[in-house]
């Protein structure tokens, strides 16, 4: 079974920062980052 992945918390704002500028998805953002897009979406409200 694989083990779950830590990001460390300046990545995480990064990447909600990329998230909120306009014109960017979620998806493009995570396609771009190599994480889950739902991963992101959990990260939205605690990093915004």
């Amino acid at each position: 079974m694989r083990q779950r992945s830590s990001y460390p918390k300046p990545f995480k704002a990064q990447v909600v920062q990329e998230c909120l500028q306009p014109g960017a998805t979620v998806s493009s953002v995570a396609i771009s980052h190599g994480i889950n897009a739902n991963v992101i979406r959990k990260w939205l409200p605690i990093y915004r």
